[in-house]
């Protein structure tokens, strides 16, 4: 936590790091369960929820990003449990009828957590020019990475979606 020092002037306790945890954790949460965490789409929902996910990855690195993606597939479990939509309903081990496919995505975002925060740990281990622009940019890598290890997921998991829409 000696980048956290410096970057921003706050000696990090154990209390401090475990109270910056919960309170992304809490936001997490408040942001899962308003329109502001899961976009509503007629055959599918979309999230803004990894955001947080790389902000806890920037502040904190990878240890105090995993815990926060925890909260983030918890509720997308829950989400998938209670959602109208079929495609949303693979997020639930319960809903699914594959619960196995859906624990491997609940990991993918974990995976994804580790990625983003081994990322900014990378990048905040020698002094930077362009902080901001760095930042920036390990952000939109993170969405990507996002992305990339959900559909990975969802494509070994689920192989009923491997085909395109309208060939049958």
């Amino acid at each position: 936590m000696e980048r956290f020092r410096q970057r921003y002037g706050i000696a990090l306790t154990k209390k401090k790091l475990q109270e910056i945890i919960l309170m992304l954790m809490a936001w997490e949460a408040v942001f899962a369960f308003s329109y502001l965490g899961y976009i509503e789409l007629p055959a599918i929902s979309t999230t803004t929820l990894h955001i947080l996910v790389i902000v806890a990855a920037m502040i904190l690195g990878a240890q105090g990003s995993v815990p926060v993606v925890c909260v983030f597939a918890v509720t997308s479990m829950w989400n998938g449990t209670y959602s109208l939509s079929q495609l949303d309903r693979i997020f639930s081990p319960f809903a699914s009828g594959m619960p196995l496919g859906s624990i491997m995505l609940a990991f993918a975002r974990v995976l994804f957590a580790a990625g983003a925060g081994w990322l900014f740990d990378l990048y905040f281990r020698k002094p930077r020019r362009y902080v901001y622009l760095g930042i920036a940019g390990i952000a939109a890598t993170s969405t990507f990475l996002h992305g990339l290890c959900v559909f990975a997921a969802l494509y070994c998991s689920f192989p009923m979606l491997r085909h395109p829409l309208g060939s049958d």
